[in-house]
């Protein structure tokens, strides 16, 4: 026979936590909570000021709670929380203190600025007297606290929290600033939004839409123009040749598409910048990288020139070119040279960075012509390279100037003097380059090693040396006038020249300048003065002594 064991509860009905001590603000809802318990379960009742029974619809019952919604000033008082049940019942008692709303009173302004401006919100509240001393005002920006001197100290909360202050406004300040009046009862919000015009963000998601045939095209999403509209966007690569990205391009309009032709055998990424009236953004984000395959150079290389100052060299320069625009690999220019009777040469130079060829002819003055031409592993440039024509390296002259002399028909004074001499046979074979004209030389007789030079040019002659045609013989004595020093022991020569070399020198002649004009005696001054006489005073004159000094 089985054992049965029958448990019957009773239990007098117990409040074990009443509602207590609750504040709340005028128009709030307030919930009055009575924990209790008995079996069996008991029934829970409420009253107010243990007179009036809570049974309007302003109240919403649960098994443990009182909602009491839009609280009045009436709703102030003590509030009695009773639960029974069979076996018996019990209670407890708080206290409802209904408060004065909080208000915001001033609130912030919205403000439209331009970046760099300083912005200003101010926020003034009221609050029920009996917790004004509680009331804060806390600010927040996009519904994140801010915290003084946040911004590195930018940005500031003055006099109680009753203004915020941003020192210098940027494109990162444009957001929703709240004002919360709180006092730990109620609170109330002022919102005000601020706009900076500034620079706009930089474009989003930039990607590679298509890469291929050297060829891409760019594909971007405009960032948010900072309430100034976007203009245009500037474009900007980098390869593998570069250090840094470089702009390329700028886009007419707010395209978001831009396709850009490229060089080959390069790896290439890009950025892009927004641009407005008020800047250009930051840079937006690189893209992957899009490659692109050899070919034959695009170009040979330009700038050639051939330098005629080494004797029995045939010098040759040109601008390099740049790796992105060799095209491919084992890159290296190649110099085709032709003497006049037709025979030609090749060399090579495999350092790009290298643009200049001296070349052994062991000539003097003999044209050639010369082609500079870029190559790479898949062949070279396609447009044929131009042909220059030049000349192998001057030598120095081999004719002298003849019977240097002063020249008798021309005044002789301190200031000027007149020289003649014969004048040299110019053509390119005995000047051993282009005729450049005439070099006096002279120095004084006690310094030989100082020399100075003075310049003749030969009229009738043109840039390349050459006689004009209307001038078919030239002049037999050259003839000039030049300023020497006065009060002067002096030798002088005379050289004829080429572009780069002077001949040997003429004859030498000996001359002794006049005595010149002294120049005006310096800082004269008066250190005594009588009846019959004064005393001065003077620097000596800046320059050579003079031999006669009067006053």
């Amino acid at each position: 026979m089985a054992d049965v064991y029958l448990n019957v509860l009773a239990l007098k009905a117990l409040v074990t936590d009443g509602p207590g001590k609750v504040k709340v603000a005028e128009g709030n809802s307030v919930t009055l909570k009575c924990e209790h318990n008995g079996k069996p379960d008991p029934a829970l009742k409420w009253m107010k000021n243990n007179v009036q029974p809570l049974n309007t619809d302003r109240y919403e019952f649960t098994h443990n709670t009182v909602l009491i919604k839009d609280v009045l000033k009436k709703d102030n008082g003590k509030y009695t929380c009773i639960s029974s049940n069979r076996f018996g019942s019990d209670n407890k008692t708080g206290e409802l203190i209904v408060r004065k709303k909080t208000k915001v009173t001033l609130r912030p302004v919205e403000r439209s600025l331009a970046y760099g401006e300083g912005a200003i919100f101010n926020c003034l509240a009221t609050s029920d007297p009996s917790e004004q001393q509680f009331l804060e005002k806390l600010w927040f920006k996009n519904g994140v606290r801010i915290n003084n001197n946040d911004d590195d100290g930018n940005i500031q909360i003055l006099e109680n929290g009753d203004t915020l202050s941003i020192v210098k406004t940027s494109s990162k300040d444009s957001a929703n600033y709240s004002c919360v009046a709180d006092n730990k009862v109620d609170s109330d919000t002022g919102e005000s939004q601020l706009k900076v015009k500034a620079p706009p963000d930089p474009p989003r998601d930039l990607t590679i839409k298509t890469c291929g045939n050297l060829k891409v095209t760019l594909f971007w999403r405009p960032g948010f123009d900072n309430y100034m509209p976007i203009s245009n966007y500037v474009i900007y690569s980098k390869t593998n040749y570069d250090n840094a990205y470089k702009k390329i391009n700028e886009t007419i309009g707010t395209v978001s598409e831009y396709e850009q032709r490229l060089s080959a055998y390069a790896n290439y990424t890009f950025q892009i910048k927004a641009r407005n009236q008020l800047g250009e953004s930051v840079f937006s984000n690189i893209t992957p990288i899009c490659s692109t395959k050899a070919a034959i150079p695009e170009q040979h290389p330009t700038n050639v020139r051939i330098v005629e100052n080494m004797t029995g060299k045939l010098v040759i320069e040109w601008d390099p070119v740049e790796p992105i625009n060799q095209n491919g690999p084992d890159f290296k220019y190649v110099i085709i040279t032709q003497d006049k009777a037709g025979n030609k040469k090749s060399y090579e130079v495999t350092d790009w960075k290298t643009t200049r060829k001296e070349i052994d002819v062991n000539n003097i003055y003999k044209e050639y012509k010369v082609q500079v031409k870029a190559v790479n592993s898949k062949g070279e440039a396609a447009i044929p390279p131009l042909v220059y024509t030049g000349h192998s390296g001057m030598g120095v002259p081999t004719v002298v100037p003849g019977n240097f002399e002063v020249d008798p028909d021309a005044p002789y004074t301190h200031e000027t003097i007149g020289l003649r001499w014969d004048a040299v046979d110019m053509s390119e074979e005995t000047m051993q380059g282009k005729f450049d004209g005439y070099k006096i030389r002279y120095w004084h007789m006690d310094q030989p090693d100082k020399v100075k030079e003075i310049q003749v040019e030969v009229p009738g002659t043109n840039k390349k040396g050459r006689r004009k045609r209307r001038q078919t013989t030239a002049e037999s004595k050259i003839r000039r006038t030049v300023r020497l020093p006065p009060n002067a022991d002096l030798q002088l020569d005379v050289v004829a020249r080429n572009t780069y070399l002077d001949s040997n020198g003429s004859n030498k002649i000996n001359i002794t300048t006049p005595e010149g004009v002294p120049g005006p005696v310096q800082s004269l001054e008066s250190m005594y003065r009588s009846g019959h006489f004064v005393k001065i005073k003077w620097r000596e004159t800046k320059g050579r002594k003079w031999k006669n000094s009067w006053i």
